[in-house]
């Protein structure tokens, strides 16, 4: 109860706005490395296929 209790304090002391904001920046940031990626030509595909090899799990369809 002590954790819930905590969570909800610091939930009450941010603004509604201010939590809104963090999300739109994260938000902008994962597109803006999902773009920068995309340019250097890493797709999702290859970054699943280069996990694969890193974790040597099976054949990799590249």
């Amino acid at each position: 109860m002590k954790i819930k209790e905590l969570i909800n304090k610091t939930m009450l002391k941010k603004e509604k706005g201010s939590i809104l904001l963090d999300l739109a920046l994260f938000l902008l940031l994962l597109v803006m490395f999902i773009v920068i990626l995309a340019y250097f030509g890493i797709t999702l595909d290859t970054l699943i296929s280069l996990l694969k090899k890193f974790f040597g799990s099976g054949v990799v369809y590249a």
